[in-house]
């Protein structure tokens, strides 16, 4: 599996860029919410789950 975000990205909003985690979200919103939605086989449970996540990162 490749890389969500650049690594650059990353560093940035580690360091509290703002549009940087907006951009690392963006990047990992997609897989984290098919994950979620392959757990819990429940769209609105599944969109809950990836929000936490984000927030999480």
């Amino acid at each position: 599996m490749g890389r969500l975000a650049p690594p650059e990205v990353v560093a940035s909003a580690l360091s509290g860029n703002e549009r940087a985690v907006e951009a690392l979200v963006a990047a990992i919103w997609p897989r984290c919410f098919r994950l979620a939605l392959m757990v819990t086989g429940d769209r609105g449970m599944a969109e809950d789950a990836a929000q936490e996540a984000c927030v999480i990162v």
